[in-house]
């Protein structure tokens, strides 16, 4: 996974809870908490998997909630900041879902090591609606769909978002 993710995870714990959990939850993940993490670095799945864990854990969240925040967070703070243009780009969630491997391809070229960004399939499942294949070996699915309603609210669109199959997700976009 792209080290930026693990940066915008210490940013939110640092901003919206305090910055001395951040060491701690290094520390419960098995990691030293001197470790800084570089936004372009690769850094192994199970080493982010540890951290969000050990997070949930250091704040007392439900890991869903936690997937929340973070996808809140990376999509409303981290990425808007940091890579503005992808989201310029696309007049709604609908379009900017509709980027989301050329996102990952824009931003795989600029990292270092062998990221390996998901991707996905789009099939129409109305004109309101799309049904999303998530291609991965991750598993992500509560992060995909907790992205998925952070693009929304960017955008400022309530999307519903609706697990439909073991990587497959129903994304209903209802009229303003």
């Amino acid at each position: 996974m792209r080290g930026s993710l693990v940066v915008a995870a210490r940013d939110y714990v640092r901003r919206m809870h305090t910055p001395e959990a951040w060491g701690r939850i290094l520390e419960r993940a098995g990691i030293p908490p001197s470790r800084n993490f570089m936004p372009l670095e690769d850094v192994e799945d199970a080493a982010y998997l540890a951290i969000v864990d050990a997070l949930a854990a250091e704040l007392k969240m439900p890991k869903k909630q936690v997937w929340e925040a973070l996808a809140d967070f990376w999509i409303n703070d981290h990425t808007k900041r940091t890579v503005p243009f992808h989201y310029q780009t696309s007049g709604n969630a609908r379009e900017f879902l509709l980027r989301m491997d050329q996102v990952h391809a824009t931003v795989s070229g600029a990292a270092r090591g062998q990221v390996k960004p998901p991707s996905f399939e789009f099939h129409e499942a109305g004109p309101d609606a799309l049904e999303i294949t998530y291609v991965s070996e991750r598993g992500l699915l509560d992060y995909l769909q907790a992205l998925i309603r952070a693009v929304g609210k960017f955008y400022g669109q309530t999307v519903q978002v609706k697990l439909v199959g073991d990587n497959r997700v129903h994304v209903a976009f209802p009229k303003q």
